[in-house]
């Protein structure tokens, strides 16, 4: 039995289509990725990716990988030479990616893009525009937008090493590098038992209690400005400030709602050195995150590729379960047939005229138990009435012995059409909830 808030291909389908209109007109070409890598050629880059990839042999004895994120891919057609490197690149995708973080295994489908080219709060704000103004292609989307930089975290930790006189190490700094690298990559898994863990035991630091305040501190631009204006003086304060600065133009640039700053927010990929977003919306359980991005630049330098990158993802499945019935769907007609033989055939050829005009229709042969009983029992509402339905409009035609008659799709007929619709076993390419509208059945029908 088909249901219309079952159809979720099309309503995904229809949500990246509209996504990728709204990146060509940033002046983004879409671009098939590889379904998958080679490992060895990407090796480089692998020990950058937090997560795990699907690894198998080719039929040429070579190990492959599936695409585990989308970066990856393009950074593979980036260096196959696919684009010219003297100007900025800007490319948008669809793609499916698999990967492992430290669960179990999980197919996501994406849709984003990625900015080759451009360095700076240009380049940082554009990305967290597209993202956003991409978001809006999702009907009733309630969504708080989290920046941070991992410049900012980076500091912090140095500052936090460095007074904590490290003596491990025959060579002090690096000593002190190693330990900020640490907090760093804990704090990007989200750890934070353990980072506190490493500030109390390992570090030890005069200013641990600050450290910990400071990189699980989460607040408005003003705020986390406050907050850490408390850093002693020194090269750590004066990147923290600069960084800040940055922040405050890349947001003035890319417009849109005023962020939240978290500045325990780094990514769980791995591979970002600078400004991260992410986007988080409401769902059946809890805070849910539907998209982010940043920049990467450091990726790129691995391959002795200087470019300046960065880029975003959004997340198809999850976009299209918060949709839900507000997504577009459904055909335009559904031509219904009370009867067989030249019934069947009126509404067949009806049906057939109207998809060569460029509608969509759906043939709906009623027979049998399906003749009978034609209003929807008492005190039920019509198909696509009920609260939370869509606003796609379908329009029902009726053959009969007399020939064609559109319906109104709250008349007892109409209901029962538009009923026997929802539970015929051929489904329509329909997603979300319906709601007819009435015509004259000349309007469309017999042009």
């Amino acid at each position: 039995m088909w249901s219309p808030t079952t159809s979720v291909p099309r309503a995904r389908r229809e949500l990246a289509r509209s996504v990728l209109q709204v990146l060509q007109r940033w002046g983004y070409e879409e671009q098939a990725l590889p379904p998958w890598l080679d490992y060895e050629e990407l090796r480089p880059a692998l020990h950058r990716f937090a997560g795990e990839g699907c690894k198998f042999i080719g039929p040429d004895g070579d190990v492959r990988l599936l695409l585990p994120d989308a970066t990856l891919g393009v950074l593979t057609l980036w260096l196959e030479g696919t684009w010219p490197r003297s100007k900025p690149v800007r490319v948008a995708y669809e793609t499916e990616v698999y990967r492992s973080m430290g669960g179990p295994w999980r197919r996501l489908r994406q849709v984003g893009a990625e900015l080759l080219g451009v360095s700076g709060p240009a380049g940082d704000a554009e990305v967290l525009a597209t993202a956003w103004e991409s978001l809006q292609a999702v009907p009733g989307l309630e969504a708080t937008v989290i920046i941070n930089h991992v410049g900012i975290a980076r500091a912090i930790a140095a500052l936090a090493a460095r007074t904590a006189g490290v003596d491990d190490a025959d060579d002090v700094d690096a000593g002190a590098e190693a330990l900020a690298d640490r907090l760093v990559q804990t704090l990007a898994r989200g750890d934070f038992v353990t980072l506190e863990m490493i500030l109390n035991t390992t570090v030890k630091s005069p200013l641990s209690e600050e450290v910990w305040g400071w990189l699980t501190f989460r607040g408005s631009l003003a705020e986390v400005g406050e907050r850490l204006a408390r850093i002693p003086a020194g090269p750590e304060k004066d990147e923290v400030t600069a960084i800040l600065a940055h922040l405050e133009e890349v947001t003035a640039l890319a417009g849109g709602p005023a962020p939240l700053v978290d500045l325990g927010l780094l990514r769980d990929l791995g591979y970002y050195d600078g400004f991260v977003f992410q986007v988080v919306a409401a769902g059946a359980g809890g805070d849910e995150v539907v998209a982010g991005g940043g920049r990467y630049d450091s990726l790129f330098r691995a391959f002795d590729t200087p470019v300046a990158a960065a880029g975003f993802a959004l997340d198809l499945d999850i976009l299209t379960q918060a949709a839900g019935d507000r997504l577009p769907g459904g055909p335009d007609y559904v031509v219904a047939a009370r009867g067989e033989g030249p019934v069947l055939r009126r509404a067949w050829e009806e049906a057939a005229r109207l998809r060569a005009k460029g509608r969509s229709a759906v043939l709906l042969p009623l027979t049998g138990d399906e003749l009978g009983e034609e209003a929807a029992p008492e005190g039920e509402a019509a198909p696509g009435t009920a609260a939370g339905a869509s606003e796609v409009s379908i329009k029902v035609i009726v053959a009969d012995e007399k020939g064609l008659h559109q319906v109104e799709p709250g008349s007892p007929l109409g209901r029962r059409v538009l009923r026997s619709l929802m539970d015929h076993p051929a489904p329509p390419p329909a997603a979300g909830r319906i709601r007819g509208q009435a015509g004259e059945v000349m309007t469309d029908a017999g042009q």
